[in-house]
């Protein structure tokens, strides 16, 4: 009988429904650097075989390493792949079977060979990393211009994508490019679990939460494969990711999870499902998850925190790969700390080395933080700014935030009192400038951009609006990287959304009636902190102060966040203006004349402070 490759025990514990070896043959499992196990059918007169078809694009590599039992001739060849998959012992094969090749010096066709296989795996870009639209990846970086710059100066390729809390927006470059993600994809393994566990309605065993500590913060690849497993491999972490919405991830093969394609905007949909309030993981879940990852080993908070304070919180997963032509180095997390509260994902491969791809994964997250916009923030010092109207001068006047009030006023533009309405807009060109909406007398809107200490030439963008009762910023409902308006329609009290497109307004839509029975509305960011912007109203019959949470669409359900609100005006969401984590509000005592900000909580809102003084009718704030 001819002789097996060699003699090893089948691999244990395989999925039901997995392929029998052939007769004469063995199924073993070895364990692919960085992305899993690999199942191959070690034939009795063949080279080894994988047992279930690889990913697209990937392909197995076999090198030999052999010395004849007779003669102690030795013979090598054979070919590497950039993914080591590790070697496995071969006794008594005929050369024939290891190569096609030339036998070596004095070998006949009847000797043996002992010796080994070296297994490997090979990824070709071409059918992997295919470039594609992605729908609903959001606008270009505010500050896409540096971030090109700098990475013109590296090797490799990079994709990074940011969601922004405070604002809503969600900004990404390169983002219909595709990486393996290699450790990343633990994230989606854990997620995975735990939706499964809530289905179940069960908690997670102790096997498991050990092994999902394991998995996270030391990126165990052991512990990950277990799990990967336990929920059903590529089909059950499928299952979850489209859940997600991570429409453009294709999770791995067999045990090859590290091999799963995806590109950066679909990991920000996984941290966001982390990271805030969601249908698919329960907030035990995500703050379990968020507790893992914010206790990564030391030696791998590198990545997406890097240009981050050590006062701010992070949580991160990442993920390495060194392949012939490049390592892939990703990093995914959650970044809270100040003003900012942002999910991002930075995605590279051709790397020269884990040090140099981690280098442009912390440049570019530095980037983020540094130069993120900030709600309210006009003259781009970081800080929320108040600009404010005084028809006695025809003027406008920046009060420079400081966190704690306000500076000194400066002008910032005059001729204004042909404008009937006047109201923040927010940054709505990406430049790190606050902008402005007018309306003039015959119903014309005006788009104003803020240069820092003045405007631009106006933009019209809009007319018809003096049917019009309430002009509201409300930030980035939409989530398309861009600022929006509400507006309240005089004769019928619905509520109108205009999605902004960076240029003017996309086609509006109706949000609800009734809306007449409210003095005032104010866009206030993400105030309860869920990954949605928020709208706050005040009801003019009983003083009442309502938070409608943003939701995909639209709004949520209305929340009572204060009363006794009648005697205030000039209502104000100016950010998160101390940097405690929460967005405030800046309102005005109508009998004294007094400002008063309101510092936020999440769901209310903790003791006013006095920030000033003498803003009478003459001196009203923009909203």
């Amino acid at each position: 009988m001819a002789p097996s490759l060699f003699s090893i025990s089948p691999a244990s514990g395989l999925p039901s429904g997995s392929p029998s070896a052939p007769s004469g043959s063995r199924i073993v499992t070895l364990t692919c650097a960085g992305v899993g196990d690999l199942r191959v059918v070690l034939n009795a007169d063949a080279t080894p075989a994988s047992a279930t078809p690889l990913p697209s694009g990937v392909s197995l590599r076999t090198a030999y390493r052999v010395t004849d039992s007779r003669t102690a001739a030795t013979a090598s060849g054979g070919e590497r792949g950039d993914i080591s998959c590790g070697e496995v012992p071969v006794h008594g094969v005929l050369f024939g079977t290891l190569s096609n090749g030339s036998a070596p010096a004095g070998v006949v066709a009847a000797d043996r060979f002992d010796g080994s296989v070296a297994i490997s795996l090979v990824t070709a870009d071409q059918r992997l990393f295919t470039t594609a639209v992605v729908p609903g990846a959001g606008a270009s970086f505010p500050f896409a211009a540096a971030l090109q710059s700098y990475l013109a100066t590296r090797s490799g390729r990079v994709s990074v994508a940011v969601f922004d809390a405070k604002t809503g927006a969600t900004y990404s470059y390169n983002a219909g490019t595709r990486f393996v993600t290699a450790s990343i994809v633990k994230v989606a393994i854990l997620g995975t679990l735990l939706r499964q566990a809530q289905d179940a309605r069960r908690s997670l065993t102790s096997t498991e939460r050990s092994l999902a500590t394991r998995m996270i913060e030391k990126s165990d690849n052991a512990a990950a494969t277990a799990l990967w497993n336990e929920v059903g491999q590529g089909s059950g972490v499928g299952a979850f990711m489209r859940r997600v919405g991570m429409l453009s991830t294709t999770p791995g093969s067999d045990g090859l999870w590290g091999l799963t394609s995806t590109n950066a905007p679909d990991q920000v949909r996984l941290v966001r499902t982390v990271a805030y309030p969601n249908a698919v993981l329960s907030d035990a879940s995500r703050r379990y998850v968020e507790s893992l990852m914010r206790a990564v080993t030391p030696s791998q908070k590198w990545g997406v925190s890097g240009g981050v304070p050590t006062s701010a919180t992070v949580a991160l997963k990442n993920g390495w790969l060194p392949r012939t032509n490049g390592w892939v180095i990703n990093s995914i997390g959650h970044v809270r700390g100040g003003a900012r509260d942002y999910v991002i994902a930075v995605l590279t491969s051709g790397d020269p080395g884990m040090s140099y791809g981690i280098t442009t994964v912390e440049h570019a997250s530095g980037m983020v933080w540094l130069r993120l916009p900030n709600l309210g923030d006009f003259n781009g010092d970081g800080w929320p700014d108040l600009i404010t109207r005084q028809t006695s001068t025809d003027s406008l006047y920046l009060y420079p935030g400081n966190g704690t009030g306000f500076g000194g006023r400066l002008r910032i533009g005059t001729g204004w009192n042909g404008m009937s309405s006047i109201t923040r807009f927010g940054d709505s060109n990406r430049d790190g400038h606050e902008d402005v909406i007018a309306r003039d007398a015959t119903g014309a809107l005006w788009l104003y951009r803020g240069t820092g200490a003045g405007f631009s030439s106006p933009l019209k963008v809009g007319s018809g609006w003096n049917s019009m009762r309430e002009v509201t910023p409300v930030g980035d409902l939409n989530g398309d990287g861009n600022p929006d308006l509400l507006a309240v329609q005089t004769s019928t009290g619905y509520l109108l959304f205009y999605p902004g497109n960076g240029a003017g307004f996309g086609r509006s839509s109706r949000f609800g009636p009734g809306w007449n029975a409210m003095s005032e509305l104010v866009g206030v960011g993400d105030f309860n902190r869920d990954g949605h912007v928020d709208l706050m109203a005040r009801q003019s019959a009983t003083g009442g102060l309502w938070l409608y949470p943003g939701k995909s669409g639209g709004f949520g359900t209305k929340t009572r966040v204060g009363t006794g609100w009648q005697g205030m005006r000039d209502l104000v969401g100016v950010g998160d203006f101390d940097r405690d984590g929460f967005n405030d509000l800046i309102a005005v005592q109508s009998d004294t004349g007094r400002l008063f900000r309101y510092p936020g909580r999440g769901t209310a809102f903790g003791l006013r402070l006095l920030v000033g003084s003498g803003w009478n009718t003459d001196l009203r704030p923009l909203l």
